[in-house]
C-alpha cells in the first residue's frame, strides 16, 4: 500500500512538471529541477558533515565519562532538526514542485519546530512542557518530641543522650 502510495505521488508529481512544463517551457523547469537536485546535494553534504561531528563528539565524551557536560548530550531537539533536513534534502532531489515547495517549507526553522512536535511528541515536547515546572513547597511538618532541633549557635555537649537530630547548619 504505502509503495503504490509513494509511486502515485510520484506520477503526480510528474505529471505537474509537464503541465508546468507545457505552459512556461522546459527550460524553466529543467533549470528548477538541476537547481532543486543541487540545493538537495548541498544540503545532505552539510548534515552528514554535521552528523559526523556529532558523532565524534559523542565517542570523545563517552571515552572521557568525566567530562561529559550538558551542552555535548544529545538532545532531541537537535537529532529531530537533522532529520527534518535530511527530509528536506531527499524531497529537494526528488523532481517535482510540490516536493520543492514542502523541502523549501521545512528549511524555515519554526515550521520545521513545528513538524518535529507533531512528529515526536514524546520526545521534542510542546514548548509549554519544556518550560520548569513550578516547585511545590515542602509539606508543614508538626514538631515531634523525639526530634530535637539545634539552633546554630548551641553546641552539644558529648554526654548527653542524642534523641534523633535535625541540625539546620
Amino acid at each position: 500500500m504505502n509503495a503504490l502510495m509513494v509511486v502515485m505521488v510520484l506520477m503526480g508529481e510528474g505529471w505537474l512538471l509537464y503541465d508546468v512544463g507545457l505552459r512556461t517551457g522546459a527550460l524553466p523547469i529543467f533549470v528548477w529541477v538541476l537547481l532543486a537536485i543541487l540545493a538537495g546535494v548541498v544540503l545532505v553534504r552539510r548534515q552528514f558533515s554535521d552528523l559526523r561531528r556529532l558523532a565524534l563528539e559523542l565517542r570523545q565524551t563517552s571515552l572521557h565519562p568525566f567530562r561529559m557536560q550538558v551542552s555535548r548530550m544529545v538532545e532531541p531537539e537537535r537529532v529531530a532538526d537533522t532529520m527534518l533536513l535530511m527530509l528536506a534534502a531527499a524531497l529537494f532531489i526528488l523532481p517535482g514542485l510540490v516536493s520543492d515547495v514542502v523541502a523549501f517549507a521545512l528549511l524555515v526553522p519554526a515550521i520545521r519546530r513545528q513538524v518535529a512536535i507533531r512528529l515526536f511528541p514524546q520526545a521534542i515536547g510542546s514548548p509549554s512542557a519544556s518550560r520548569p515546572k513550578p516547585v511545590r513547597s515542602a509539606p508543614n511538618y508538626r514538631a515531634r518530641a523525639d526530634i530535637e532541633v539545634i539552633p546554630p549557635g548551641r553546641m552539644r555537649t558529648p554526654f548527653q543522650p542524642r534523641p534523633r537530630i535535625i541540625d539546620v547548619n
